[in-house]
C-alpha cells in the first residue's frame, strides 16, 4: 500500500509515484499465519487544523502460482544417455488436501528430455496444501506422496524421480538410479491389463508410426518394445493409487 505525507504532492497520477511504501511488515494477531497489511493509520496532533484524504489505492500481488516439477515417465526414460527420448506434454491437477479431493486447478507444459517442467496456476489460495496429481498420456496416474504447500507468487519445487516415496502409494517404478511413474496405460483407465495390451499388440502389429499413444518408449514405433513394457507392467498388476 503507498502513500503520500506531502500534500503538494496529492493527487499522485498513480499512487506508485507516492513517497512511502506501506505495509511491508507483517502480523499474526489475529490469524494463523503472517498477513501483510493492506491499510495505514493516520497519526494528528490534538486541536491541530489538518485533514486526511485518501486516493487510489494500488496493492502489488501477483496471483500466479508456478510449479517447478521434475518427473520421469519409465517408457521415455533412456537409460544410456540418462534423459527422456521425447520431451512431451503433462497434465497437474492440484487437487484439495481432503476428501472428495476436488481439482482446484489444472495446468498442461512439456516436460523437458531431463525431466523438468514448469507449470504455471492462477486459481490457488495462498498458504495452501494441495495433491499433486500427474497425467501423461500412456502413463499411470500419479498423485503426490502428501499436499504440497503454494504460495502464490513463488515457485514451489517437487521431484518424483529422487524417492519411492515422493509418490503415493509408493506407485514408482526404479529405473537405473531414478524413480519413474509407470508406463503403460493407454487407455488411461487407471490399471495397466489386457485391453492396454491389445491396443499396443494391434498398432505394432499394423506398423503404426509417429506421435501415437501406442508408442509407449517415443521412439516413433510402435514395436516389441511397447509391448513387452505393457506386458510386463500388466502383470504386475500396475494401478494408480490415490487417497
Amino acid at each position: 500500500l503507498y502513500t503520500d505525507n506531502a500534500s503538494g504532492n496529492f493527487p499522485q497520477t498513480d499512487p506508485r509515484n507516492a513517497t512511502t511504501l506501506m505495509g511491508s511488515s507483517a502480523d499474526s494477531s489475529y490469524t494463523n499465519q503472517n498477513l501483510f497489511f493492506t491499510g495505514t493509520l493516520w497519526n494528528h496532533v490534538s486541536g491541530a487544523n489538518d485533514s486526511c484524504i485518501y486516493d487510489e489505492i494500488y496493492i502489488p500481488y501477483n496471483s500466479n502460482t508456478t510449479l517447478d516439477l521434475t518427473m520421469i515417465t519409465e517408457g521415455l526414460y533412456n537409460t544410456v544417455n540418462n534423459r527422456l527420448n521425447k520431451r512431451d506434454t503433462v497434465t497437474v491437477h492440484l487437487r484439495n488436501s481432503s476428501a472428495p479431493y476436488e481439482i482446484v486447478d489444472s495446468s498442461i507444459a512439456r516436460v523437458g528430455n531431463g525431466g523438468n517442467g514448469n507449470f504455471e496456476f492462477d486459481n490457488t489460495d495462498n498458504f495452501v496444501d494441495y495433491y499433486i496429481q500427474v497425467k501423461h498420456r500412456n502413463s499411470i496416474e500419479t498423485w503426490s506422496s502428501a499436499p504440497i504447500s503454494f504460495t502464490n507468487g513463488i515457485t514451489s519445487v517437487f521431484d518424483f524421480t529422487g524417492s519411492q516415496s515422493n509418490a503415493y502409494g509408493n506407485n514408482l517404478v526404479y529405473k537405473y538410479g531414478k524413480w519413474c511413474i509407470y508406463a503403460g496405460d493407454i487407455n488411461q483407465d487407471g490399471v495397466i491389463d489386457a485391453s492396454d495390451i491389445s491396443s499396443v499388440e494391434n498398432d505394432a502389429v499394423n506398423g503404426l508410426s509417429g506421435y501415437v499413444q501406442t508408442d509407449v518408449t517415443g521412439d516413433n514405433f510402435v514395436d516389441g518394445s511397447d509391448l513387452s513394457l505393457t506386458d510386463n507392467n500388466a502383470l504386475t498388476g500396475v494401478t494408480s493409487v490415490t487417497p
